[in-house]
């Protein structure tokens, strides 16, 4: 899954969310595939994303890539490992 510019989606990325005339920072919280017991638990069956945010709670979407009010702001920082 991929956002408008390319960028492939991954869990804990920051987006921007435009509605109406606000804009809302989420997170990327889990990056739903096809055909996954995930997929059928969130009528998701060409898979999706579930993003969390701001005032908009936590919400599904299949068409990101075609979703102009969705826009990739960064990645989460890798996590530090234990070494």
């Amino acid at each position: 899954m991929r956002y408008r510019d390319g960028t492939e989606v991954r869990e804990g990325d920051v987006v921007s969310v435009h509605h109406g005339k606000t804009n809302d920072r989420g997170v990327v919280v889990s990056v739903v595939r096809p055909g996954t017991q995930a997929a059928i638990d969130w009528s998701l069956p060409r898979g999706g994303v579930l993003i969390e945010g701001g005032g908009l709670g936590l919400f599904t979407t299949e068409h990101l890539a075609e979703d102009e009010d969705i826009d990739f702001v960064s990645r989460a920082p890798a996590p530090i490992s234990s070494a």
